[in-house]
């Protein structure tokens, strides 16, 4: 702590220089004049010197000359602060003698305080060395010495003069007063008798009190206090009523007193007469009375006031509990709005710490769209001093949102306005739902209108190639047609079949991708081989419609071999050329492929019509084309993209489309390049002959069971030349039955759905007695898993609906050829 040495030989000019430095922090050692401020440098050495200059035994110029002379004390800065001054040279004398400041009196604590510490400050900074001193003959200082001194006695002896004209007015002033106070005597005694009633009635304990603590005069509040009469107060002293632990603090008050002449209010407890402590507040001041002192005090009883203050910190102390614990952040403000307070939930929801919430900073963290929403409402709110409700957002800084609903309240006491207290609630959950409601409706709604165009095109891409079923197979009726016309409305029928059996393959194999029954089955695909049949498939559509189609394969025929669903690649190629012949009028058309990487990125690239590109996206989801209009819908259920998304996604892949309106398109697909060879099972892939089946086996005695009188017929048909015998039931009942009737039965055609007993349980029964029939089972359902249910049952094989005769003849051949 620094030490700094005051010298001055007034009492009072000490005590205001101790009150300002003890206060802010330094340590100050009082001299009365000179001598003694050497006597205690010697013992002490201080850090600075503040001297008056106009004091008795020794002036503070000698003081600064004595000091600036000893090797050791000359070292410490010097300022003289006095009230004397007359003109510069009284400053110029002083500097000459070493001194380092020259303070006038009086200066403002604030402005005493900067010189000090600036200076401190310096000497710490610059490290300064002690100041020289003028090199001047004693003579001539001595002479420079006396000159200042006279000036500075003769200021005195003004001021002397001055104040000595001051007491003569103020004695006359006192004379006429003395007998004014003559005059008021009687007066007096009636205000004395008054002032003791107002001293036993005064609801505020008075007690006058010797120095040593013995008990003068009380007046009855006081002794209430404490629980005795007046009487009983008056034989004891104060420390009868005080604990032992007040004594350090009643002594310091002691000190104040003696030094100050009052003591301001503290704090303490008096033992009552039961025993219990009273806490109370005092106040005093010092009386002198006949030559001795006493102490005038007053005495608050402050019980119920320590009552409401504990109940405060619980509440205060409660409140902190509920808003650390809250599940939604609080927050308090000042009257004018600035924030206060902020709860741990709060910064959870701001991103924002305690420290950073405070003010108006808060705001930093509100997202910067609602900020002036947010800043608009809450001056409104405050200007009006009503209770304020806004939804707005945190921007965290790790760029996450937080939705709120911030409510704030204002708090009164007693029609004064303390502050605002407020909730900011997380809605993030709630507004995600909102938003998603409303996605849901918007997704609802596109749904509904593509409900609307996949129905009408639908209906138009099932009647159209019913249409030519129904209509040439009428036709076929008519009587006298020659052989080529017959055979064209059969070929009409055939395309307007096949054109059906598109739509119901694209249905079935889109519930297959939703319900998650498409498997991926690999094999070795030899993809040269499969642009090539796609090539000559699609190059007669082509030529018809005017339009050049070409291909390019990026791999040599070696490298061509890769490991993948040979079905899917080959359903994807198709579907994207179908579609480029489809929507290309003139022009031409491209597809291949390159290898990238360890993939394999197929194109399909036309001249079409293009797509527009906000539909670019929407192509590829299920029952959608470009254009969904009713008027302008193409040919198709609007399932091939999005069949073909889901194949090459199965693969491992991406498929995507760039594509102007009006300027053609390019479809892009990706699979994995994966050439490592997989086991597989070697089959015989030439179809036998009817005549060399029967030649290797004989004929057939056959049982064909369907509740579907075509179905049969057809069958029959289809079987017709290798059976010796054939047996048709409609239900699974009379197909057992056939069965146990007939034991020499070599091949049961088997419906899987009938009424009654279907061909699942049918099957279970027959193999009760027969395990070596031969069952081959029908369905019309063609998902995943009908064949393996059917096998399961007991069924040797499985084939789809509707009946396909290569189909059908490999699978005799495997059980019936050698």
């Amino acid at each position: 702590m620094i030490k700094i040495l005051i010298v001055d030989d007034k009492p009072e000019n000490l005590y205001l220089l101790e009150a300002i430095l003890d206060t802010n922090g330094f340590k100050t050692i009082p001299a009365k004049n000179g001598a003694e401020a050497l006597e205690l440098m010697r013992e002490s050495i201080p850090d600075l010197i503040i001297a008056d200059i106009l004091m008795p035994v020794m002036d503070g110029f000698t003081l600064c000359r004595e000091c600036k002379k000893d090797e050791i004390l000359k070292k410490i800065p010097f300022f003289f602060y006095t009230a004397t001054y007359i003109n510069s040279k009284d400053e110029e004398y002083a500097l000459g003698l070493g001194a380092d400041r020259f303070i006038l009196k009086p200066q403002e604590p604030d402005v005493f305080l900067k010189i000090i510490k600036d200076f401190l400050e310096e000497v710490k900074i610059k490290s300064i060395h002690p100041k020289e001193v003028n090199a001047q003959p004693e003579t001539v200082v001595l002479k420079q010495y006396n000159e200042v001194l006279i000036r500075k006695i003769e200021d005195k002896m003004l001021q002397s003069e001055k104040s000595e004209k001051e007491i003569r007015r103020y004695a006359e002033e006192l004379e006429k007063e003395i007998h004014e106070r003559k005059k008021n005597e009687v007066s007096l005694l009636k205000s004395e008798a008054y002032n003791r009633l107002l001293f036993n009635s005064s609801p505020i304990g008075l007690v006058l009190c010797k120095m040593d603590g013995t008990f003068v005069d009380v007046n009855q509040a006081f002794a209430n206090i404490i629980g005795r009469t007046v009487e009983e107060t008056l034989k004891l002293n104060y420390k009868d009523i005080t604990q032992a632990k007040y004594e350090a603090q009643d002594a310091e008050q002691v000190k104040n007193i003696i030094e100050k002449g009052h003591y301001g209010y503290y704090e303490k407890e008096y033992i009552h007469s039961d025993g219990h402590l009273v806490p109370v507040l005092l106040q005093g001041l010092v009386l002198e009375r006949d030559g001795e002192q006493f102490t005038w005090s007053t005495v608050e009883d402050i019980t119920e006031r320590k009552k409401a203050e504990l109940k405060l910190l619980e509440s205060q102390h409660l409140f902190q509990t509920l808003a650390e614990v809250s599940p939604v952040g609080i927050f308090r403000t000042s009257p004018d709005g600035y924030t206060t307070y902020v709860n741990l939930k709060w910064s959870e929801l701001s991103g924002l710490m305690f420290e950073e919430a405070l003010g108006d900073k808060w705001l930093d963290a509100v997202h910067p769209d609602d900020k002036e929403k947010v800043l608009e409402s809450w001056r409104f709110k405050t200007e009006l001093q009503k209770p304020s409700q806004t939804e707005y957002r945190f921007l965290h800084k790790d760029g996450s949102v937080v939705w709120v609903i911030g409510n704030a309240v204002p708090e009164w006491n007693d029609n004064e306005l303390n502050g605002y207290i407020g909730t900011i609630t997380d809605i993030t959950t709630i507004k995600n739902f909102e938003k998603d409601l409303v996605q849901a409706k918007e997704k609802a709604e596109e749904s509904d209108r593509l409900k609307s165009a996949f129905l009408a095109n639908m209906s138009h891409e099932i009647r159209t190639p019913m249409n030519g079923i129904l209509g040439f197979s009428e036709l076929l009726k008519m009587p006298g047609l020659s052989g080529k016309q017959q055979q064209e409305y059969i070929k009409i029928i055939e395309k307007s079949g096949a054109r059906m059996l598109n739509i119901i393959n694209d249905i079935v194999e889109i519930s297959k991708i939703e319900s998650g029954l498409m498997n991926v089955v690999q094999s070795e695909t030899q993809i040269n081989k499969q642009t090539q049949f796609i090539y000559d498939f699609f190059k007669p559509q082509a030529d018809d419609k005017g339009i050049q189609i070409t291909m390019l394969n990026g791999l040599p025929a070696d490298e061509s071999t890769i490991i993948t669903d040979r079905e899917k690649i080959y359903s994807v190629l198709t579907n994207l050329v179908k579609n480029a012949i489809k929507f290309t009028f003139n022009g031409s058309i491209e597809f291949g492929y390159n290898l990238k990487a360890n993939e394999l990125e197929f194109f399909v690239k036309d001249t079409g019509i293009g797509i527009p590109r906000d539909r670019q996206k929407a192509i590829f989801d299920r029952f959608v084309q470009a254009d969904i209009a009713d008027s302008k819908a193409f040919q198709g259920a609007g399932l091939g993209l999005s069949i073909s998304k889901a194949f090459v996604e199965m693969l491992g892949g991406k498929i995507w489309v760039e594509s102007e309106a009006g300027n053609g398109s390019v479809f892009y697909f990706t699979i994995p390049y994966t050439t490592k060879s997989v086991d597989k099972n070697s089959t015989n892939t030439n179809i036998l002959t009817t005549e060399a089946l029967i030649e290797q086996h004989g004929k057939l005695k056959i049982l064909i069971t369907d509740d579907d009188e075509v179905s049969q017929i057809l069958i029959s048909l289809a079987l017709k030349s290798l059976s010796k015998e054939l047996l048709k039931t409609s239900n699974g009942i009379d197909a057992v039955e056939a069965c146990r009737k007939n034991p020499d039965i070599d091949l049961v055609m088997m419906d899987m759905k009938m009424p009654g007993m279907d061909g699942y349980e049918a099957t279970r029964q027959i193999r009760l007695f027969n395990k070596n029939v031969v069952i081959i089972a029908q369905t019309a359902f063609a998902l995943s898993g009908d064949k393996e249910k059917a096998i399961a049952v007991g069924c040797n094989d499985h084939i789809t609906k509707p009946l396909n005769l290569y189909s059908l003849r490999k699978i005799l051949q495997k059980y019936f050829g050698e």
